[in-house]
């Protein structure tokens, strides 16, 4: 025989949701007059970052991101991985801009990166059983279950980080001189989950959309 228990709805709580929020902020700036030759057909794009994994992230997000119509986007990790070579100096980086024949440089780097971490609570709730009987009504406050147990959601640190980066596209057919920068700051708040990849991809966004707007790409 089945027992069955009295549990006032005012006590059942709901699982955990994962909440993730971003804020993606930019201000682009001319660095002289607008460049003759723009839009730009064949794009390097190199990242710096705090980790290898990011600057990955950020290079193929950003080749991907730009590579459409007329315009091409080359990842220097991507050449550097086919290549088994590092390129580490501003002179190897110009010795790729000559091997792929770009007429643009994209310069991405972190300025600054704050994380604050918390540890967020455990919260209980009921998981059912497959025989379950819900009642609910206006004037009834408590409902009738078999097969069920309380169960506690796990803790999770709640993250909470400030990105800072810098982009910088430089024309590369007459000399090596800036053409445009942008600056983009990325909130991020989220309980669990790649904070990484997400900021990665925000920003890549974020600057590819500037570019497309100052229709440097195309």
């Amino acid at each position: 025989m089945t027992s069955k228990r009295l549990i006032s709805v005012s006590a059942l709580l709901a699982g955990s949701v994962l909440l993730a929020a971003c804020t993606t902020r930019t201000q682009d700036t001319w660095v002289g007059a607008r460049p003759a030759n723009a839009p730009y057909r064949n794009i390097l794009v190199t990242a710096v970052s705090w980790t290898e994994e990011m600057r990955v992230d950020m290079e193929e997000l950003l080749t991907d991101d730009l590579t459409s119509g007329n315009t091409r986007a080359l990842s220097s990790y991507r050449i550097e991985a086919a290549r088994q070579r590092r390129y580490q100096s501003k002179e190897h980086v110009l010795e790729l801009v000559r091997d792929t024949n770009a007429d643009a440089l994209l310069v991405v780097w972190m300025v600054d990166k704050t994380v604050q971490e918390a540890l967020t609570q455990s919260k209980a709730y009921v998981d059912y059983g497959p025989e379950v009987t819900v009642y609910e009504h206006p004037h009834m406050t408590e409902i009738w279950v078999s097969n069920y147990s309380i169960k506690e959601t796990p803790q999770l640190i709640a993250a909470n980080t400030d990105t800072r980066m810098e982009a910088v596209l430089y024309d590369v057919t007459d000399h090596t001189r800036p053409v445009f920068t942008i600056d983009i700051e990325e909130k991020h708040r989220e309980n669990g989950g790649d904070a990484n990849w997400v900021i990665a991809t925000d920003i890549a966004a974020a600057i590819n959309k500037d570019l497309r707007r100052a229709a440097l790409v195309e």
